[in-house]
């Protein structure tokens, strides 16, 4: 039933905008678009790297995985539900919900829970870390592209401008563990990581593939990799990506 629910879709809730602002922002935090960790990971690849095998790549990886963690979630989500005779809406859950509930549910049902139970919330301690080595590493790019001179002058260590950030972020951060944390997290995570970030990738797209223009955009990767990209990426980075957006 989990699965049903999963697969079939509720083809009325596609008239409600929150749906696709949820559905584009999971999509944009699983593969990192418009936060500039790609650009910045990017930014370290030899000059004549294959672009298009990198991204389909990422792109197919990152589809299986988010399949695979959709039928894990719907078919526990089903079984709780089967198990307390309740409708799977009533049992489904987002976010922290999700991670601090429905998970350690399942996990307690299943042989060794205490063995499933360390090593997810591993995963989860290895998951955060990996986003915020690549986060804090766009920062730190920006900051020294942006600003060479003066980062050599007065900080002189590469180091002391990473330890600045993450003080920074450290402080910023400890709302979110007060008595109301799960409140400011909550604001935080649709505000911020879904609808500003749509904001973000439709002005990107615009300024390059508007004001940078694609003729010059198409010259440059010719130049990295001796190919154009084909009319229909041309099309998707000219009109079809911003109209969506």
């Amino acid at each position: 039933k989990g699965l049903q629910f999963f697969f079939r879709p509720d083809w009325s809730r596609l008239k409600e905008s929150n749906v696709w602002i949820n559905a584009a922002g999971q999509s944009f935090n699983s593969l990192g678009i418009a936060f500039g960790s790609m650009i910045s990971f990017a930014s370290f690849n030899k000059y004549n790297n294959n672009i298009l095998h990198d991204t389909l790549a990422v792109s197919s990886v990152n589809f299986v995985t988010s399949m695979l963690v959709g039928v894990f979630s719907f078919a526990t989500i089903g079984n709780i539900a089967y198990e307390k005779g309740l409708s799977i809406d009533r049992v489904i859950d987002s976010g922290p919900g999700l991670i601090f509930v429905v998970y350690p549910q399942l996990l307690a049902r299943m042989p060794s829970p205490q063995l499933w139970s360390v090593l997810f919330f591993f995963m989860l301690l290895c998951l955060g870390l990996n986003s915020q080595f690549a986060i804090v590493e766009v920062v730190v790019t920006s900051i020294q592209d942006g600003f060479p001179n003066w980062i050599k002058m007065k900080l002189v260590y590469h180091e002391l401008l990473v330890l600045i950030i993450c003080i920074f972020a450290f402080f910023f951060g400890l709302p979110n563990i007060m008595q109301s944390g799960i409140y400011y997290f909550q604001l935080i995570d649709h505000y911020v990581a879904s609808i500003t970030i749509l904001f973000v990738a439709f002005f990107q797209i615009i300024a390059v593939a508007w004001f940078y223009g694609i003729n010059r955009l198409t010259k440059n990767i010719k130049e990295m990799t001796s190919k154009n990209p084909s009319v229909y990426l041309r099309f998707c980075w000219l009109l079809s990506a911003p109209l969506l957006l």
